[in-house]
């Protein structure tokens, strides 16, 4: 009776219709975790759930568009989104696209023009769905864990369908190349940082950050395309401030001190060749322009943000590759840029790369450069 009875219990047991793929294969309880429940995780397995198909209905008004058109027909096909991806987008909508910018009308743009391109371009989508899962990770810390998983797990697929179509853009996906670009520079600002990520450059590997080089090279091919207009339009978003007049940086005459300061540090003590010091100085210079542009967009209106990616685009390949190679001189020109950074901390993709660049970057100088770096340290408030 006994052996009976236990038969029966197991056959009572209830059976999941919603686990994983391997734990219904294997005919054992899946605990439902996502995004890898317990057994795929116990035994190293690829934890791949069976996609719920979303059926969303949707009834515009024949005189008005919106921007979850198409959401039936992107989140209904079995391509590896799910019923959490739709939390995920409802959230950029709502809430992610308004803090990459405080310009009213790129905000418009992002919330809702750029949409209806990632329903169109599964890598954009998952661009977008990618920088939300980490916005939200910030956020609810009691699935912070959920979400990284979750944005690291649409960038690598939005990477994979993006970077072979790089190295031929084309007036017919530049446009849709340009919006992943933009949004993979906001993952790399938002995602966890490292200890020897210096944003730029990784100082464990003595390479230049893979991000930054797309970054960079879409920005050179994307002004090579004249021939798509709304490529143009789309170009506005981070439109070059850099011919400001001279009077307005003189009127920050301790930021301008301090920088004409390291300049002729550098003059005077650098033994580099002159490339070497060309790319240094010119990196400072351009600086100095952000500077002029991150101050003057607080009366302008724009996003100070704008200038503080204008940098990124005009600093020369030289300049890194010196910055990787630990350059004293270049690590002390991006001390500054610190300064920038960190009075963006408001910011929340922005939050913590002042701090975590200044800490860095002192502990990778010598005595005699950490001396050069002092208005710095004291701008940002970092006790070494």
């Amino acid at each position: 009776m006994s052996e009976v009875s236990c038969s029966d219990n197991r056959r009572r047991q209830p059976k999941s219709k919603t686990g994983c793929r391997i734990c219904k294969k294997r005919r054992v309880k899946c605990d439902e975790t996502r995004p890898s429940c317990r057994n795929c995780l116990k035994y190293g397995a690829q934890c791949d759930y069976v996609t719920i198909k979303v059926r969303v209905s949707l009834s515009p008004t024949p005189s008005k568009t919106s921007c979850l058109d198409g959401l039936e027909d992107v989140f209904s096909i079995d391509d590896g989104f799910s019923i959490d991806d739709l939390e995920l987008f409802h959230h950029y909508h709502t809430s992610t696209c308004l803090t990459f910018t405080t310009e009213p009308h790129v905000r418009s743009f992002w919330q809702l023009a750029a949409p209806p391109i990632g329903f169109s371009n599964q890598y954009v989508l998952r661009s977008m769905l990618a920088i939300t899962a980490l916005h939200l990770s910030r956020f609810k810390k009691e699935r912070e864990g959920f979400f990284l998983a979750r944005a690291f797990m649409h960038h690598r697929a939005a990477l994979a369908m993006a970077e072979p179509l790089l190295v031929d853009m084309t007036a017919e996906n530049c446009e849709q190349l340009f919006l992943f670009n933009m949004l993979e520079k906001f993952f790399a600002f938002a995602r966890p940082k490292d200890d020897s990520d210096l944003l730029l450059v990784n100082t464990h590997e003595r390479s230049s950050s893979e991000w930054l080089i797309r970054f960079r090279s879409v920005h050179k091919l994307a002004g090579q395309k004249k021939q798509s207009e709304r490529l143009s339009f789309i170009g506005t978003l981070l439109q070059d401030r850099s011919h400001l007049p001279l009077d307005f940086w003189l009127a920050y005459s301790s930021e301008k001190d301090a920088l004409d300061e390291l300049e002729a540090k550098i003059y005077t003590s650098t033994t580099k060749d002159l490339d070497a010091l060309t790319a240094v100085l010119d990196a400072l210079h351009h600086l100095q322009q952000t500077f002029v542009v991150f101050n003057e967009s607080t009366f302008s209106g724009e996003s100070p943000v704008r200038g503080v990616l204008w940098w990124l685009r005009t600093i020369s390949d030289a300049y890194i590759a010196l910055l990787a190679e630990g350059d004293n001189e270049a690590l002390c020109v991006l001390s500054f840029y610190c300064i920038l950074l960190r009075r963006l901390e408001h910011v929340w993709w922005v939050e913590g790369w002042g701090l975590h660049l200044i800490e860095r970057i002192y502990r990778e100088l010598p005595d005699k450069f950490r001396l050069w770096i002092r208005w710095p340290i004291q701008e940002i408030g970092w006790v070494p």
